[in-house]
């Protein structure tokens, strides 16, 4: 089940995953939006409860395995929740507006989606910007390491994931993997290689722009050299040309996505020197 595929991909025991897992479900405030599926669901029939439990179980092990990645479990949980309530309550509220390319499509589908079923817009915003809760704490942790505002980050979080098509990698890596347990866990591990990417794509394009004067929205990934872009985008197009893409198509083009992000990583004025753009 959730506990041993969670133990046995993160080498940890059974209480970790357990004290994790109780984490995620006050971060997502698992009790109270239970009760509101309870109201909303009285029109509806029990498939489409069943639904939104089974994609509540899945928001609740992405955010379990995201935990036990990047939080410190020594740590009391009511001081780990509370260190993310703020942030959490104001990326939510705007997550509409911050969210961009296939990650925005998806939720504007779910929404509607539910709405269509009868439950209300407020409530159906709440519960599908829920899905994304794993990358909305990632955001708030590069906020945090680098002294950004939330929704900053945000911008260039979905920008950068909107560039280089990180929920469309992710996505072809899972399916590639099929039924093969090890090819599950491959998937697995290069979709943290991929995350990984992303974050350190996210946070070079936040330190880059701190030169540049800030309108309403920036646009971060003008900040990718031209040159980085184009071999990225190069390596996407003969991805996606093969008939059938495997897990080492999408290796390397998380390799790509790393590269990228290392050279976003080094001092401008290095890479002046190195050729520029």
């Amino acid at each position: 089940g959730f506990v041993f595929r969670v133990m046995r991909d993160h080498g940890v025991d059974a209480h970790e995953v357990v004290r994790a897992w109780l984490v995620a479900s006050r971060l997502a405030d698992h009790r109270a939006l239970l009760g509101q599926m309870a109201q909303q669901a009285t029109s509806m029939n029990a498939r489409v409860s069943y639904r939104w439990l089974l994609g509540l179980a899945r928001v609740l092990e992405r955010t379990t395995r995201w935990v036990l990645q990047n939080v410190n479990l020594t740590e009391s949980s009511a001081s780990i929740v509370e260190q993310n309530l703020e942030g959490l309550a104001e990326l939510r509220e705007g997550f509409g507006r911050v969210v961009r390319g296939e990650e925005r499509t998806l939720f504007e589908a779910r929404v509607r989606e539910i709405q269509e079923l009868g439950a209300d817009e407020a409530f159906s915003r709440r519960l599908i910007t829920l899905r994304f809760l794993d990358q909305l704490l990632e955001i708030l942790e590069i906020a945090r390491e680098i002294d950004r505002a939330p929704v900053d980050t945000a911008h260039a979080y979905y920008q950068a994931s909107e560039t280089f098509q990180v929920p469309f990698l992710r996505r072809r890596a899972f399916a590639a993997a099929g039924d093969d347990q090890w090819e599950v866990r491959a998937a697995q591990a290069l979709s943290d290689d991929l995350s990984r990417a992303h974050r350190k794509v996210a946070v070079g394009l936040l330190e880059r722009s701190r030169t540049v004067d800030a309108g309403d929205v920036v646009d971060y990934v003008s900040l990718v050299r031209t040159r980085d872009a184009e071999r990225f985008h190069q390596v996407m197009e003969e991805l996606k040309a093969e008939e059938s893409i495997g897990l080492a198509a999408v290796s390397v083009a998380a390799r790509e996505l790393a590269e990228v992000a290392d050279r976003l990583s080094r001092d401008p004025s290095q890479e002046d020197r190195r050729g520029g753009s």
